[in-house]
């Protein structure tokens, strides 16, 4: 899990990059997250005094790093890194599973 402050004037870009990988490019995303061996990824924005921040997670068994050759993986680093500020640190409060 992870949370990151979102750039000033930059969740627009966010928004929409997560709008094209649920819709035309959402075949590719589906195949890099299995490469990875990723079951779901999700991310959700919510803002605190007009600053907007992302909470994202991954979940799977023995997660492997991107393909950084995959173009879609590639695309996707250079707007996170364009869009994300700095990586504010979670203290887990607890985790259940059945």
């Amino acid at each position: 899990m992870t949370l990151f402050k979102i750039q000033e004037n930059k969740k627009d870009i966010l928004l929409a990059w997560g709008a094209r990988l649920m819709s035309d490019l959402s075949v590719e995303a589906t195949q890099a997250l299995i490469e990875e061996n990723a079951t779901k990824e999700f991310a959700y924005m919510f803002s605190i005094n007009n600053k907007w921040y992302v909470f994202a997670h991954t979940d799977g068994e023995n997660i492997i790093p991107a393909n950084p050759n995959r173009e879609i993986n590639v695309e996707h680093k250079k707007i996170l890194n364009e869009c994300l500020g700095e990586k504010i640190p979670l203290t887990k409060v607890y985790s259940l599973k059945v």
